[in-house]
Order: structure tokens, then C-alpha cells, then sequence
């Protein structure tokens, strides 16, 4: 399991790089993501 410390970031950084890093995967791998606040997504 692939782990995505985004603690400290401003919004929007967490949630690009949660996203960038999604995209990276393969089917079935996982990733743990720690974050300040509540993900949200921009537009």
C-alpha cells in the first residue's frame, strides 16, 4: 500500500496531488492518504 502525506499543504495541493497520484495506479493497488481537512473537489 502506497501512503500520500498531503498534512501542511494549502488547498487545492492535497486533493491535485491525491488525484495525480490515482491516476499513477494500477487496478487494485491502494493508497492511504493523510490529510489537514476534508478533501474536497475544485473546479
Amino acid at each position: 500500500m502506497k501512503t500520500l502525506d498531503n498534512r501542511g499543504l494549502d488547498p487545492p495541493q492535497p486533493m491535485k496531488r491525491t488525484l495525480k497520484n490515482l491516476d499513477r495506479m494500477n487496478s487494485g493497488e491502494k493508497l492511504a492518504i493523510f490529510n489537514d481537512r476534508r478533501p474536497m473537489f475544485y473546479l
